[in-house]
């Protein structure tokens, strides 16, 4: 069985600060690692506009225009259409091949049934 810890609220809430201190207190005894549900669809956001992935982890990029409109526009969108064709795809995808004696933390759930 999988160990999972979501961390849930909204943009610049605190989760990943939240993640930070969970990792220095469970990573003593654990592997803990750090996964995230966006992850699958900001590849798919380089694929189409050739922003890198690592960027789109910035507040200020995301704020930035990709065809006349901010990046964080064409993030949602692709993450509404994601879940309007398969409710949990991005679920499915953050959660393939999880070692079972790992500790995993999510620091960007934003839906119930994420």
């Amino acid at each position: 069985m999988n160990n999972i810890i979501g961390i849930l609220g909204k943009k610049e809430a605190g989760k990943t600060t939240i993640y930070e201190m969970l990792h220095g207190i469970l990573s003593f005894d654990n592997e803990v690692v750090k996964i995230s549900f966006a992850s699958k669809l900001k590849e798919m956001f380089f694929i189409l506009s050739g922003i890198k992935k690592e960027n789109l982890n910035n507040s200020d990029t995301k704020k930035q225009l990709f065809k006349d409109k901010p990046i964080r526009f064409w993030l949602q969108s692709l993450g509404e259409w994601g879940r309007n064709i398969i409710p949990e795809l991005w679920i499915d995808t953050a959660l393939i091949n999880l070692n079972p004696y790992n500790i995993y933390i999510i620091d960007d759930v934003r839906y119930k049934n994420e």
